[in-house]
C-alpha cells in the first residue's frame, strides 16, 4: 500500500489553514493556531482535541470579532465559549486515517433526507441501508451507504452509486468506530491490502488497532504476522512488547476507575487477571499494580480491624457498672449495626476513633463516643461528649419517623421531641441526615440483582380537565456493587415514545444507558454503570401524547420522580443530570431552564428551544451546565436551537453551554456519543450559592416556575402567567425575579432581591453553605429594609429535607415577606 492511501486531508482542514489564518492571533497557546491540531481545557477541566476555529457562534463560522471556537476531530464539531478556555496547547496525537475505495455518488448535494427512520448494521463490504423521511406524507427512501474512510477513533461513510431508488446525493457522516462490527472493520483493513505477501502493509493494520487502542486486536493481528512471516520474528516480537505495555496501561487505568466508582470487587477481579501474565509489563505498572491490590486488600482489611477495635473498647465500658439499661441496649444496637453495616464506603466514619483508641489520656467512655458520633455524624464531626453521643441513635429514629411521617401533627411532636436531646439541635441534625440512608431504601432495593430494572411509577393529581390521578412509570438500574454509604451521580433519561405498555417502554429507555446483562459475570456492562452512576427513565407522557406540552402535570412527574430517587437511593444530589431525546429533548430544555437549581447539568439531543425555553434562554446569572447534542443534518433541531445557541456561545452571564454536532448526522440518537457525553458529566456539578456571593435575574411565565435556589415567589401573579394552552409567541408579560447575595467578605448576609411588590409573598431559605447565622441579615428590595437575628430551627430543615429530598443541602431557616414584612419562621 502506498501513503497516499493511509493518509488524507479534508476539505474542513484545507479550508481551516487558508480561510482563517488571519485568525491565530486568538490563540495564546504555544504553535496553537486555527488548523493545527490542538487540546482545549475548559475551566471545568474538560478537555477536547481537534482542530479549532474561532468563531462568533454556532451560525458564524468566521468573523473578526469571535466569542467562541469551534473544535473538529473528524466526528464532530464541538463549539464552547471562548471565555470558558483555559488552556490551548499543540496536540500529540497522531492518527493515520485509511481510504477506502467506495463507488460513491458524485452528484451536486440536493436538500437533506429529512428524519431519520433506522439503519441497519454494516456489512462484510462495509455498507448499510439507512431509511429516512423526506418530509410529511412523503414516502421514506433506503439510502445505501458505504464506509469511505477508517480512522481509529471513527469511521466516514458516504452515499453510493446505485441501490434504491432514492435521491441521488452527494452525502457524507462520521459515525463512531465502535458502531462498526470488529469483523467487518478488520476486513475492510484486510481488503486494503495491495501485495498480501508484503509484511509492511499486515505491519499497517497492527499501527492502526495501536492508534486506535485496540491491544487485544492489535496482538491477535500480530500473531498472524508472525504465522504467515516468520522471518519478521524480531519485529513482531519488537511491537508485541509495545502493545503489552500499553494493554496493561489500559487495564490498569481501568481498574483505577472501577475502584474510583467502589466496585472493588471487580477492581480486585481485573487486577488479580492482570497480574497473573505480566510479561512484557513495564516495571513501573506492576509497581502501581501492587499498590492498588495493596489498597483494596486494606480496605477489607481496615473493615475487620474497625469493627473488632470498636467491639473491645465497647465490651470494656460495658463493664462499668454505672452504665444504665437503656445505654447498655443502645451499646448493642450499635455494634450489631456496624456487623451489618460496616463497608468500604462507610469506615472512615471511624478514623477519628481509631486515631484515638490507643490514647491512654482518653477515657473509655470518650472513646466510645467518638465511635459512635463518627459513624453516626462522620468521623470529622466525631465528639468525645459521651452525653451528646448517647442520645444519637434515638435523634436518628426520630428524624426518620419525621421524614416518613404524613401526619403534621405528629410531625410536631416529634420535633418537640428531639428538643429534649443533646444531639437534637440543628447542627448535629444536619450532619446526621448527610450519613443517614435513604429513607426507602431497604424496600427500594429489595430482590434487586441487577438483572431485572426497579420499577416503580409516580402518581400525579388529577386536574378540572382530567380529576382522576394519572400514574407515570419509571425504571432503574444501580450501578455495579452499590453501596448505599456512597453518594452516586443520578442519570435521569425521559422517554420519546408513548404507547399501551408504558412501562415496557421505560424499560427500553434504560437499557439505552443499563446495557445488557451478562448472565456468566452476573453484571451490566454500558458505560453508566460501570462509571458507578444510578441510571432512571421516566415516562412522563399520557397516554397518547406525542409532543411536549409545557405543563406543569409534565413537570411534576419529571420532579417528582426525582426527588423519589432520592428518597429510595444514595444519590448525590449535587450531580444529578437530564437526559432527552427528540420530543423529551424539547422537556429537558425546559425542566433545566425553568429548575435550574436541581441540576449539574442537562444533555438534550434533538430537540428544539421553543416557548418557555426560548425566553428562560436569555436568563442571566444561571449557573447550569448545557450539552446540546444534534446531528449536522438534523435541520429541524438545529433551526430550532441556533438562535439560542449563538447567544449562549456568545455571553458569559449565561448557561455554561457546550454544542455538539456530528458531521452529517440526521436526528439520531448518537449511542457513540456517549464516552463523551460521561466524560464531560465527569467534571459537572451543581453550582450552588457559597460564601462568595451569587446573583440571577431571571424571568418566569408559569406559576410553577417560581423558586430559584434559596428564593421563592408564592402567589404567582395572575397577570404575569402565560398558561401553555393559550400560548403566544408574543407579548408576554414575565415576572422579574432577581436577587444577589453579597459575598460574606464585603457585606455578611446581605440580600437584595425582586420583584418589590409582584405577588402574595416571597421566602429566603437560609444554609450555613452560604449564611453566617452568627451575624444578622440585612434584606432589602422588598418592603421596608428587614434587619435582624436568624436562628436555625430543626423544624425548618426538617420540613425542607422531607418536601425536597434532599439531605445533603437542607435549609437551616426561613424567611417570608408578607405584605412586605419580613419575619422569621420558627
Amino acid at each position: 500500500m502506498n501513503n497516499s492511501a493511509w493518509r488524507f486531508v479534508t476539505l474542513d482542514w484545507v479550508f481551516l489553514f487558508f480561510g482563517v489564518f488571519a485568525l491565530c492571533s486568538q490563540a495564546d497557546a504555544q504553535n496553537c493556531r486555527p488548523g493545527v491540531p490542538c487540546v482545549l481545557t475548559l475551566e471545568s477541566n474538560v478537555r477536547y482535541e481537534g482542530v479549532y476555529l474561532p468563531t462568533a457562534g454556532f451560525s458564524q463560522e468566521v468573523s473578526p470579532n469571535p466569542t467562541a471556537f469551534r473544535i473538529d476531530d473528524g466526528l464532530r464539531r464541538v463549539y464552547v465559549s471562548s471565555s470558558q478556555i483555559v488552556a490551548e496547547n499543540v496536540s500529540d496525537r497522531k492518527e493515520t486515517p485509511i481510504r477506502i475505495f467506495q463507488q460513491t455518488a458524485d452528484v451536486r448535494p440536493k436538500p437533506s433526507p429529512g428524519i431519520l427512520v433506522n439503519t441497519s448494521q454494516f456489512d462484510e463490504f462495509g455498507h448499510r441501508i439507512l431509511r429516512a423521511v423526506p418530509g410529511p406524507g412523503e414516502p421514506a427512501y433506503d439510502y445505501v451507504q458505504g464506509v469511505t474512510t477508517i480512522s481509529p477513533r471513527y469511521v466516514e461513510v458516504a452515499a453510493l452509486q446505485g441501490g434504491p431508488k432514492a435521491p441521488k446525493r452527494s452525502w457524507k457522516m462520521s459515525v463512531g468506530l465502535g458502531l462498526v462490527p470488529p469483523n467487518v472493520v478488520r476486513s475492510l483493513l484486510q481488503n486494503q491490502i495491495s501485495d498480501r505477501e508484503n509484511p509492511v502493509e499486515h505491519f499497517g493494520i497492527v499501527d492502526f488497532y495501536l492508534e486506535a487502542q485496540q491491544f487485544q486486536n492489535a496482538e491477535a493481528e500480530l500473531k498472524l504476522i508472525q504465522q504467515k512471516f516468520p522471518g519478521s520474528a524480531d519485529r513482531v516480537e519488537d511491537i508485541r512488547v509495545k502493545v503489552r505495555q500499553s494493554h496493561a496501561r489500559q487495564i490498569l487505568e481501568e481498574v483505577k476507575r472501577r475502584q474510583r466508582n467502589g466496585q472493588y470487587e471487580l477492581a480486585g477481579e481485573i487486577a488479580e487477571r492482570m497480574k497473573q501474565d505480566t510479561d512484557g509489563v513495564a516495571d513501573q505498572t506492576l509497581k502501581e499494580l501492587e499498590t492498588i491490590i495493596k489498597e483494596i486488600d486494606g480496605r477489607q482489611l481496615e473493615i475487620e480491624n474497625s469493627l473488632a477495635k470498636v467491639t473491645e473498647h465497647v465490651d470494656r465500658f460495658n463493664a462499668d457498672p454505672n452504665l444504665t439499661a437503656p445505654q447498655k441496649a443502645m451499646l448493642k444496637r450499635f455494634i450489631d449495626e456496624l456487623k451489618v453495616e460496616l463497608s468500604p464506603e462507610n469506615v472512615r466514619r471511624l478514623s477519628a476513633f481509631n486515631s484515638n483508641a490507643d490514647d491512654p489520656a482518653q477515657e473509655e467512655q470518650q472513646k466510645v463516643a467518638t465511635a459512635i458520633s463518627g459513624w453516626l455524624l462522620g468521623s470529622n464531626n466525631a465528639t468525645a461528649n459521651f452525653g451528646e453521643a448517647e442520645s444519637m441513635f434515638e435523634v436518628r429514629d426520630l428524624i426518620y419517623r419525621y421524614l416518613r411521617s404524613a401526619n403534621p401533627q405528629d410531625r410536631g411532636l416529634i420535633v418537640d421531641a428531639l428538643k429534649k436531646f443533646e444531639a437534637g439541635t440543628p447542627e448535629f441534625v444536619a450532619r446526621m441526615l448527610a450519613q443517614m440512608k435513604p429513607l426507602d431504601h431497604d424496600q427500594a432495593i429489595d430482590g434487586y440483582t441487577g438483572k431485572e430494572p426497579i420499577r416503580f411509577s409516580v402518581t400525579v393529581p388529577g386536574t378540572k380537565a382530567r380529576p382522576q390521578d394519572l400514574e407515570f412509570p419509571c425504571s432503574v438500574h444501580l450501578p455495579n456493587e452499590y453501596d448505599p454509604y456512597k453518594k452516586y451521580p443520578l442519570l435521569i433519561t425521559l422517554c420519546d415514545r408513548n404507547g399501551s405498555k408504558r412501562q415496557e417502554i421505560a424499560d427500553r429507555q434504560l437499557s439505552l444507558f443499563g446495557g445488557r446483562w451478562l448472565d456468566g459475570a452476573e453484571r451490566r456492562v454500558r458505560r453508566a454503570v460501570q462509571d458507578g452512576y444510578i441510571v432512571m427513565s421516566v415516562n412522563w407522557m399520557l397516554p397518547g401524547q406525542n409532543n411536549t406540552n409545557y405543563t406543569a402535570r409534565e413537570h411534576a412527574t419529571i420532579l417528582k420522580a426525582m426527588r423519589k430517587s432520592f428518597r429510595m437511593f444514595s444519590v448525590d444530589t449535587d450531580r444529578v443530570f437530564l437526559h432527552g431525546f427528540g420530543i423529551a429533548a424539547n422537556m429537558v430544555y425546559d425542566i433545566g431552564l425553568s429548575h435550574p437549581q436541581h441540576f449539574a447539568g442537562i444533555i438534550p439531543v434533538g430537540g428544539i428551544i421553543e416557548k418557555y425555553a426560548n425566553v428562560y434562554a436569555r436568563n442571566r446569572g444561571v449557573p447550569l451546565a448545557v450539552r446540546g447534542v444534534a446531528g449536522l443534518g438534523d435541520f429541524v433541531s438545529l433551526s430550532g436551537c441556533r438562535a439560542v445557541w449563538d447567544l449562549w456561545l456568545g455571553g458569559k452571564d449565561y448557561v455554561d453551554f457546550t454544542a455538539v454536532s456530528y458531521k452529517g448526522r440526521l436526528n439520531d440518537r448518537f449511542v457513540d456519543d456517549h464516552a463523551s457525553m460521561f466524560n464531560w458529566m465527569l467534571f459537572q456539578r451543581r453550582k450552588l450559592p457559597t460564601t462568595n456571593g451569587f446573583k440571577f435575574d431571571v424571568k418566569s411565565l408559569r406559576p410553577f416556575d417560581n423558586y430559584y435556589w434559596f428564593l421563592t415567589v408564592n402567589g404567582f401573579p395572575h397577570e404575569n402567567v402565560t398558561w401553555p394552552q393559550l400560548w403566544k409567541d408574543s407579548g408576554h408579560n414575565a415576572l422579574k425575579i432577581s436577587c444577589e447575595m453579597k459575598p460574606q467578605s464585603v457585606a455578611p448576609n446581605r440580600f437584595i432581591v425582586g420583584p418589590s411588590r409582584a405577588g402574595d409573598s416571597m421566602t429566603i431559605w437560609l444554609s450555613d453553605d452560604f449564611f453566617d447565622f452568627e451575624n444578622p441579615i440585612r434584606i432589602s428590595g422588598r418592603g421596608k429594609m428587614f434587619k435582624g437575628t436568624v436562628k436555625p430551627s430543626v423544624h425548618v430543615m426538617l420540613e425542607h429535607v422531607r418536601k425536597q429530598a434532599d439531605p445533603l443541602h437542607p435549609a437551616w431557616a426561613r424567611l417570608d415577606s408578607i405584605k412586605g414584612k419580613w419575619e422569621v419562621a420558627p
